[in-house]
């Protein structure tokens, strides 16, 4: 039995989240016990960031073992063990961004800042692409561009951000501008509206022209985002944002049952089923670029003369 950071990350983030709308002290609890045991089991204190892998002694799987059969050596986001991915570190930055949203604390405060500084300086890259997975010391393992990792990670590094008090960090800005900018050259359909799912970072268009669920709605909320930030330079992300929005109410909404459709071929036709649910599939992306979008379009038409 083995427990993963990414999972205590998400327990982080709910737990802090629910004591900040309650004031429920057991919700505080949790979320003090979740960031603790992170600090004490899991942060890697020599290169920054996290094991991601932690047996149940409590001590972090650092190596896998090379003669083992490929099942055996990766983790349950199927990551090598004794790499660190970006995926458990996105999640992480949030959780812990969250966390400091209610127990303003040096330590918190302390992680927070290393946390962005690694996706920032250290995950992405340019042109403005994420490496998935990395060395020990952060060293990138080949892999393909995420499109929907990308335009995620641009909204995590803005708020990250405004809640350590620096909301016009210029370098921060300018990573999650290129994510955004990079997904609309390289990741975006200008003919239906939508994000790939993913692609190469420049030597051609996106392979896999799925458009998924979370994909979608985390698209919505970065160009939202970046239209505030940049409207009086371009109407680039407004236009997308448009277009995303119709291919999201067209193709992605079930009209008769309510919530989000899975996935879609690049043209909208339903791929699967059509069920709402599974371990991977709930309303995280969608409820929260939903109530993120709606506020920001509420703030625009009260500005608006």
């Amino acid at each position: 039995m083995k427990k993963h950071v990414y999972g205590t990350a998400f327990a982080l983030y709910a737990a802090s989240a629910a004591y900040e709308s309650t004031h429920d002290e057991t919700a505080l609890r949790v979320a003090r016990d979740a960031f603790d045991w992170l600090e004490r089991q899991a942060h890697d204190g020599q290169h920054g960031g996290y094991f991601e892998a932690i047996g149940r002694d409590g001590k972090p799987i650092i190596a896998y073992d090379p003669s083992a059969p490929i099942g055996k050596r990766t983790d349950r986001l199927g990551v090598y063990y004794g790499f660190k991915s970006m995926n458990s570190h996105i999640h992480l930055l949030e959780a812990v961004a969250e966390h400091y949203k209610v127990e303003k604390t040096p330590a918190v405060k302390a992680r927070l800042e290393e946390l962005l500084a690694i996706v920032r300086d250290r995950i992405a890259a340019e042109p403005g692409a994420l490496n998935l997975y990395l060395s020990r010391d952060w060293r990138p393992a080949p892999s393909h561009d995420s499109f929907g990792h990308d335009v995620e990670t641009a909204y995590l590094l803005v708020e990250a951000a405004e809640i350590l008090g620096i909301p016009d960090d210029p370098r921060t800005w300018k990573v999650a501008r290129s994510l955004v900018d990079h997904s609309l050259d390289w990741g975006w359909d200008d003919v239906h509206g939508g994000f790939y799912d993913k692609g190469d970072v420049f030597a051609g268009r996106a392979y896999d022209t799925t458009k998924v669920w979370w994909t979608q709605a985390e698209g919505l909320n970065a160009l939202l985002l970046m239209d505030r930030k940049f409207a009086r330079e371009t109407d680039r992300y407004a236009r997308a944002f448009r277009k995303q929005w119709a291919f999201i109410e067209a193709h992605m909404l079930d009209p008769q049952s309510g919530g989000w459709f899975g996935e879609t071929t690049r043209e909208g036709k339903l791929i699967g089923d059509g069920r709402k649910a599974s371990q991977w599939k709930a309303n995280y992306h969608t409820g929260r670029a939903l109530m993120n979008v709606s506020t920001r379009l509420a703030e625009l038409e009260k500005a608006a003369p």
